[in-house]
């Protein structure tokens, strides 16, 4: 058994312990223990458990930076247009994941919209996570195609891979159950942008501002028929997502009663 022990200046534990300072054993390259300590400090350093990049976007990794667009909205058609550039997904996403992992991540929570291909290069850095494959489809027959591709490229990938129907409005309100029933028949865990904005929100309720706009621009069409009435939590509550344990992304514009939800 190879190993070795040492005295640190600060340590953090994986429960959110200070140990100040704080003696670290290892054996076979992993933590036996981690506690604090007294006497002469032989590593002047802080220790810290393995980072978590809980979302990421690697298949945009080679994309041109896209500056702010002053309106979320705006920003939004901006990343569309970056990511129809031509760039090497695999490359870019590999080189993005091991720069990461030369920072302390050990895992990432990556929304991928390249069908596995910026998971393959993830995985081909050697980069732990989960990557949700993601689903856009503002009409329901492009949501439900969306879906299909992303359920052929679970089998291809194997491992911990699950889906994320991107957003409130980039995806038919009548495929949401839809995606919802796929990932519970095949275990596999949701993640969804939600409650991303105020303009999101006002979509959601009203059925007006900047995102009427965004829509009319790219031209696919509405996620549904009728402002359903509801801020985004509830509703994707009403739509079994939270129900089968939907990681919401961003969360930004909350009040009391989402939080609760």
């Amino acid at each position: 058994m190879s190993g070795f022990a040492v005295s640190v200046r600060v340590a953090l534990t994986s429960d959110g312990q200070l140990l100040a300072p704080a003696r670290w054993v290892v054996a076979n390259g992993r933590t036996v223990s981690l506690r604090a300590a007294q006497g002469d400090v032989q590593l002047d350093a802080l220790l810290l458990p393995g980072l978590i990049n809980a979302h990421a976007h690697l298949d945009l990794a080679g994309a041109a930076p896209v500056p702010d667009q002053g309106r979320f909205a705006d920003w939004l058609l901006a990343v569309g247009a970056a990511r129809g550039e031509a760039h090497d997904v695999h490359t870019a996403a590999a080189a993005q994941a091991d720069a990461l992992a030369r920072r302390g991540v050990v895992a990432i929570g990556d929304v991928d919209a390249s069908l596995g291909v910026a998971t393959r290069g993830r995985r081909s850095a050697g980069v732990d996570g989960v990557s949700y494959l993601e689903i856009v489809g503002v009409a329901a027959e492009s949501a439900r195609a969306r879906l299909a591709g992303a359920l052929d490229a679970v089998n291809l990938l194997g491992g911990a891979v699950g889906l994320s129907p991107h957003a409130p409005y980039s995806v038919h309100s009548e495929v949401v159950p839809e995606i919802v029933r796929a990932a519970r028949r095949r275990g596999l865990p949701l993640a969804m942008h939600l409650a991303e904005s105020a303009d999101e929100t006002r979509y959601l309720t009203h059925g007006d501002g900047p995102f009427v706009s965004f829509l009319e621009t790219i031209g696919r069409g509405r996620p549904f028929a009728e402002a359903p009435g509801a801020r985004p939590v509830p509703w994707a509550d009403q739509l079994g997502l939270l129900r089968a344990g939907c990681v919401v992304i961003h969360g930004n514009d909350l009040d009391d009663d989402d939080v609760a939800l």
